[in-house]
């Protein structure tokens, strides 16, 4: 059986965000009846650095998917050019075992991040939230924002970054998508202050 193999360009093309984040409300369902299993994952750190390799596995009956994403966290990759974030995704038949693909991972993790947040906000926040803040200016900061274009009617939306100049390169970016008006703040209390919904970036323990 032919191994499909599908680079970040063609991952970007297959998974727009609402279907992403369709599927994911989907999953989420499977997993709270039961119908999926998605262990924990395991972690190991790179020695002699803050590192990190993970191995992440899991299984849906409703779509009988059988996968494990592989992903790499190197927290000093831009500079040499390379994503923080790393990896690649193999899908195996649930019925015989067999690879069926090999996916990468960078986007799909960008996606996918963002769309758990979209499903939350769809599920949770107020109809009328219009206001947003982003504290960040990475990949995620990009993503997050379709997301919750796509979960809410989003009007205007406030970045900080602890590099300003990270921030107006995304508002830059963000303003030429239309349909939202976009600042960068001096502060991240300023950013968050009155916003109906906020997003922001965890740093890894």
């Amino acid at each position: 059986m032919k191994l499909l193999f599908l680079n970040r360009q063609v991952v970007r093309e297959l998974l727009p965000m609402r279907a992403c984040m369709d599927a994911l409300a989907d999953a989420f369902r499977a997993y709270s009846s039961g119908k999926s299993v998605q262990p924990l994952r395991t972690m190991m750190k790179v020695p002699a650095t803050d590192d990190i390799l993970a191995s992440m596995p899991g299984y849906d009956g409703a779509s009988q998917s059988l996968a494990v994403k592989l992903i790499t966290v190197f927290h000093d990759a831009a500079e040499a050019g390379f994503d923080s974030h790393q990896g690649l995704l193999v899908l195996f038949s649930a019925e015989h075992g067999n690879p069926l693909a090999i996916m990468d991972a960078i986007e799909i993790t960008a996606v996918r991040t963002a769309a758990a947040s979209g499903v939350a906000t769809e599920a949770l926040a107020n109809e009328d939230a219009s206001t947003l803040a982003i504290l960040g200016a990475g990949v995620q900061a990009r993503s997050h924002f379709y997301a919750m274009n796509e979960a809410r009617h989003i009007e205007s939306v406030r970045i900080w970054n602890r590099s300003r100049h990270g921030a107006e390169v995304l508002a830059v970016q963000l303003s030429q998508r239309g349909g939202s008006a976009v600042t960068v703040t001096d502060t991240a209390e300023a950013a968050v202050s009155g916003a109906d919904l906020i997003c922001t970036r965890l740093p890894h323990s």
